[in-house]
C-alpha cells in the first residue's frame, strides 16, 4: 500500500507521539509498504501559542501540505494525527480525492476533557487561569469544534486503546469497523537486552517517568509518594521529568521525605533503560492516557508496575499476574499496593518475570501487522462502496 502520515511534531524516534509515528513509519516499511511523513518541520509555526497554532494556523497548513504531496502522489491511504485534520478531511471528500482519511489519536482530545474535569475540581486546578479564563474558553471550544468536524470528514480513526475505542463508538456514533484498534510497543532497546535480576534492593527503589501535565496524575503521585516514604523508611523515589518541572514537582513533595526523594532530568534511552533496571516499582498514577508507553518499557525491564486502570494499562496488565492496576485517582489503593509487593520478594520475583514476558509481546512490527489490516480492510471496503 502507499500511504502518507502527517503530524505537528518532529522525528524523534524516542519521544512521546513523535516516538509512536517515526516507529510505527518504520516499521510499515519494512513489512514493505510505501510510505511518506509530513512532520512539523514541513509546517509553518508563524503562531508561537500552541493552542492559538492549532486553532488558526495549522488546519489550514496540513489541508495545503496534504493538497501538495497528493497533487503528485496517489495515496490508499491518508493517516493524519491531529483534530486539526478536519480541514484536509473536509477537502478530501469534498473533492472525491482517492485514499481513505484517518485521524489517528493518541488520546482523544473531547474524551480527556470530559474525564478530567472531576479531577480537576477534586485537586482544585482550573483548565485556565481567571485573568484570561474568557478567551481561553473560547479558544478551547474553538479545538472542541475541530474534533467534532473530525467526526464528521473522517473516514475512519485509528486507537490505541480501548478506552479510546469505545468512547468514539458509544459518545459519537462511529461504526465499530471504522474504529482501528492497535496497541503500541516500546523501542526494541528495552527488549534486546536481559533485564537486571530482580533483587531487594532494587525492591526498595519506586520510579516514575511522566511529565507534570495534569491529565498524567502528578497531583495523585506525590499524594502517595508522600504515604508510602513517610510509612516505610527504607523506600526511596525516583521521579523523571523535564529539569524545567522540577520546582512544580518538589512543591508537591513533603520535605519530611525529601531527602530519599531524587529528581532527574529526562535522559537518553540508553541510560533510561539502565534507570529502568536499577529500580524495582514502577508508579504510573495518570488520570488519563491514550496508550502510555512508559508502564510497558517499565515491564519489559522486569519493574512491578502499578498504574491506574485506565488506557493501555488496563489493555494489558492482568492485575496480580504481571503487575497491578488500582483505581484512577485512588490513592489508598495504589499506597496499598505498592507497600504489599515491596513486602514481598517472591511475589515481585514472579511478577517481574512475568510482566517482561508480556511486554516482550508487544513489538512495533506487531503494531504494523494491526495498523496494515485496519488499513486494507477500510481501502477493501471503500473499493466495494461500503
Amino acid at each position: 500500500m502507499k500511504m502518507l502520515f502527517a503530524t505537528d511534531v518532529p522525528p524523534d524516534p524516542y519521544a512521546g507521539v513523535s516516538g509512536a509515528e517515526h516507529e510505527t513509519l518504520e516499521a510499515l516499511r519494512r513489512r514493505g509498504h510505501a510510505v511518506d511523513a509530513i512532520w512539523s518541520l514541513d509546517l509553518p509555526h508563524r503562531i508561537r501559542h500552541g493552542n492559538l497554532h492549532c486553532l488558526f494556523e495549522l488546519p489550514g497548513a496540513l489541508s495545503r501540505e496534504i493538497a501538495r504531496r497528493c497533487s503528485g502522489q496517489v495515496y490508499d491511504v491518508l493517516s493524519v494525527s491531529h483534530p486539526q485534520s478536519f480541514a484536509a478531511a473536509r477537502e478530501h471528500r469534498r473533492h472525491g480525492h482517492p485514499g481513505v482519511f484517518v485521524h489517528r489519536t493518541y488520546g482523544w482530545e473531547l474524551m480527556v476533557r470530559e474525564q478530567l474535569r472531576p479531577w480537576r475540581k477534586a485537586f482544585g486546578v482550573p483548565e485556565t487561569r481567571f485573568w484570561r479564563s474568557l478567551p481561553s474558553r473560547l479558544v478551547q471550544e474553538g479545538l472542541a469544534w475541530q474534533c467534532r468536524q473530525t467526526v464528521r470528514y473522517a473516514d475512519a480513526f485509528l486507537t490505541s486503546c480501548v478506552d479510546c475505542r469505545d468512547y468514539l463508538v458509544g459518545r459519537h456514533g462511529i461504526p465499530l469497523q471504522r474504529v482501528g484498534c492497535v496497541p503500541l510497543a516500546p523501542s526494541g532497546l528495552f527488549h534486546a537486552r536481559p533485564p537486571a535480576p530482580m533483587t531487594p534492593d532494587r525492591m526498595r527503589r519506586i520510579l516514575y517517568v511522566g511529565q507534570m501535565a495534569f491529565y498524567k496524575g502528578p497531583h495523585v503521585l506525590a499524594k502517595v509518594v508522600n504515604r508510602v516514604l513517610k510509612e516505610n523508611q527504607a523506600l526511596q523515589f525516583t521521579w523523571v521529568l523535564a529539569a524545567s518541572d522540577h520546582m512544580q514537582a518538589w512543591a508537591l513533595i513533603d520535605p519530611a521525605v525529601m531527602p530519599r526523594v531524587e529528581l532527574k532530568d529526562r535522559v537518553g534511552v540508553d541510560v533510561l533503560v539502565d534507570l529502568y533496571d536499577s529500580h524495582g516499582i514502577f508508579v504510573f498514577p495518570s488520570l488519563h492516557e491514550g496508550f502510555g508507553k512508559a508502564f510497558l518499557e517499565a515491564m519489559s525491564r522486569g519493574l512491578c508496575v502499578v498504574a491506574s486502570k485506565v488506557g493501555g494499562m488496563a489493555d494489558v496488565i492482568t492485575s496480580g499476574r504481571d503487575g497491578l492496576l488500582f483505581p484512577v485517582g485512588d490513592v489508598e489503593c495504589c499506597v496499598r499496593m505498592i507497600q504489599e509487593v515491596a513486602g514481598q520478594e517472591g511475589r515481585a520475583e514472579s511478577m517481574s518475570a512475568a510482566a517482561r514476558a508480556r511486554a516482550l509481546q508487544y513489538t512495533w512490527e506487531r503494531t504494523a501487522c494491526g495498523i496494515e489490516n485496519f488499513f486494507m480492510g477500510l481501502v477493501a471496503a471503500r473499493r466495494v462502496g461500503k
